[in-house]
């Protein structure tokens, strides 16, 4: 499900890959767009086979990718909740600036995100990560969906691969039909932890609303603030409503 790799040539810094055909990623269904169930189907299984199958042979290293980790820590867990930052949220939905900083003062859900950030993300873990699983690393194509962008893998806690397509469910709006069969669907190695994987949903969902990486998202202001009321019962009360019907 991912491009072949046709040629590289590290020392020009020159990756050719198959080409995946004219249809484009799935980032439409942040305005509208849908996936169907086939769909969530294909992209759960891949991640499942990705998560058992690239375990790390014994006495060989882990893929780390350190740099590009601290690099989307920052984006993920630091930034967004920082002040003074130099993001300009009133110009992307009038208001949202104002709900940031609530969310910014909230103190308890601060510290639980930078610990999720330090503790979870920047620690390895057992399973080769995709990294950036989100609509925009998909690409339509006539055979189903293919993975593409795998520049922030490395070995950590599969929860953190399920989650971040979790909060794009909720995100894009989705039906929550789709969100149960995700878990449904996707096969948790053991040790996955249900509640872990609800905090990181509602940071991933926190950072693409008030953070550096916005989205193509059709959504007013009232729709966002509850997208981030959200995110804040998710990373301070995880529970199973990422799975429950609307």
């Amino acid at each position: 499900m991912m491009p072949r790799l046709l040629a590289f040539d590290s020392e020009a810094r020159v990756l050719v890959l198959e080409d995946l055909g004219p249809d484009g990623d799935y980032t439409d269904v942040f305005d509208d767009g849908r996936l169907d169930a086939a769909e969530i189907e294909a992209l759960a299984g891949w991640l499942s086979a990705l998560h058992r199958s690239c375990q790390p042979a014994a006495g060989l290293p882990r893929l780390t990718n350190r740099e590009m980790r601290e690099l989307n820590h920052a984006h993920i867990f630091a930034i967004p909740l920082a002040r003074n930052n130099g993001l300009k949220l009133d110009t992307i939905t009038d208001g949202l600036a104002e709900d940031a900083e609530s969310l910014k003062q909230d103190s308890a859900y601060g510290l639980e995100v930078d610990r999720l950030g330090r503790e979870i993300y920047l620690n390895d873990g057992p399973c080769l990560l995709h990294g950036d699983f989100f609509p925009g690393s998909f690409i339509r194509t006539e055979n189903g969906p293919r993975v593409i962008d795998p520049e922030f893998g490395f070995f950590g806690r599969p929860e953190f691969d399920v989650a971040v397509l979790m909060a794009h469910l909720f995100l894009a709006n989705q039906p929550s039909a789709l969100r149960t069969q995700l878990r449904h669907d996707y096969a948790a190695p053991a040790g996955f932890e249900e509640a872990l994987m609800c905090q990181l949903a509602g940071v991933e969902i926190m950072r693409r609303l008030i953070g550096y990486a916005q989205l193509p998202l059709t959504a007013n202001r009232e729709r966002k603030r509850k997208l981030l009321d959200l995110s804040r019962e998710l990373v301070l009360r995880p529970h199973r409503k990422l799975i429950e019907p609307d």
